[in-house]
């Protein structure tokens, strides 16, 4: 027993210890008063104080003749666990969204296990299966890249099972996603490219489509044809996204020769920038990547605490209103500037 602290204090935070943390649950009888007496060594109305106080915060319920019995449902759990499952932790976005998030689901008491995809459907599935074995009660999500929706993400949405993904959405199905303004982000590069005036311009993106690439790539589009400029899409290269080598994206840029590129994302970026700055290639791209003369940059606290915001509500059996939210993105000068 700690000094200073009474014996019946004590005794209740040790069996507040027990219930919280989840070794004795709903309907599980707590000793007696006399079996308290016997196992810490205290008198009978030590005992009864530190049961009755259990029963007026809420923790148990006593019944005459019966016993003392734990009654969660009138304890507010001080801590929920959650799982975070990303793709991958290549970039500088991923680790500041995983920061982020964390830090923000401290705040709300919310702890959490992590996983990492690696772009592959089948281990996300896993992982969501495992997590929710696990017992978690809500899920974020940030989904691989591919064609095909993940339907075990589809099928939560439908359970009403608390989910939200982040950085990417499922168009039209109604899962609550927070995600950048992709298509405002890419309207704005190709904007810059055609107020600078260049003469040939390149686009290197990814063969697999996700909700923010295809974003990107649209707001690209809109932005020449409301500026009324064909495209010429034979400078447009599709490589996988899984690329470790540059050499098939120098290859085309020593074919073509262009005076401006963009990449659909960093890590393209990173594959060639050493390749545009030595060959005076004008350079955009997304989210900071060394070696470009202007990026497109993303708010990624706000994203975090969005995602957290989102997920508490639908913990709480709330609704989310949007479900959908685009975060604003600002065009920011590289290092190349």
């Amino acid at each position: 027993m700690k000094k200073n602290i009474p014996l019946y204090k004590q005794i209740e935070e040790s069996f507040i210890q027990q219930i919280e943390h989840g070794q004795l649950k709903k309907g599980d009888r707590i000793p007696s008063e006399t079996e308290i007496v016997s196992q810490f060594h205290v008198s009978q109305i030590t005992a009864k104080n530190a049961l009755n106080n259990l029963a007026e915060k809420g923790y148990v319920k006593r019944i005459r003749g019966k016993g003392t019995f734990v009654d969660f449902e009138n304890v507010e759990k001080k801590e929920r666990i959650i799982g975070f499952i990303f793709t991958t932790m290549k970039t500088s976005i991923d680790r500041q969204l995983l920061s982020h998030l964390e830090a923000f689901a401290r705040k709300e008491k919310l702890r959490f296990f992590f996983g990492l995809s690696r772009e592959s459907m089948e281990e996300e599935i896993n992982l969501i299966h495992y997590f929710i074995e696990c017992g978690v009660e809500g899920l974020i999500i940030f989904p691989t890249e591919s064609e095909n929706y993940n339907e075990d993400i589809l099928r939560l949405h439908l359970e009403k099972f608390p989910l939200v993904l982040v950085d990417r959405y499922f168009n039209k199905l109604g899962i609550t996603s927070v995600t950048s303004d992709n298509f405002s982000a890419g309207f704005k590069l190709a904007d810059m490219v055609i107020q600078k005036r260049f003469k040939k311009f390149a686009f290197i993106t990814t063969v697999e489509e996700n909700s923010a690439t295809i974003d990107r790539t649209k707001g690209i589009e809109c932005a020449y044809v409301k500026n009324q400029i064909p495209i010429d899409k034979n400078l447009w290269l599709f490589v996988p996204s899984t690329i470790e080598s540059n050499e098939s994206l120098i290859a085309f840029l020593e074919k073509n020769k262009p005076d401006v590129v963009i990449t659909v994302n960093a890590h393209l970026s990173k594959l060639i920038h050493d390749y545009t700055e030595t060959n005076n290639i004008f350079h955009l791209s997304f989210d900071n990547p060394a070696g470009c003369n202007y990026y497109i940059e993303q708010d990624v606290e706000e994203i975090s605490r969005l995602v957290i915001a989102n997920l508490k509500k639908l913990l709480n059996d709330e609704t989310c209103d949007p479900t959908l939210t685009f975060v604003p993105t600002m065009l920011s000068k590289g290092s190349l500037s």
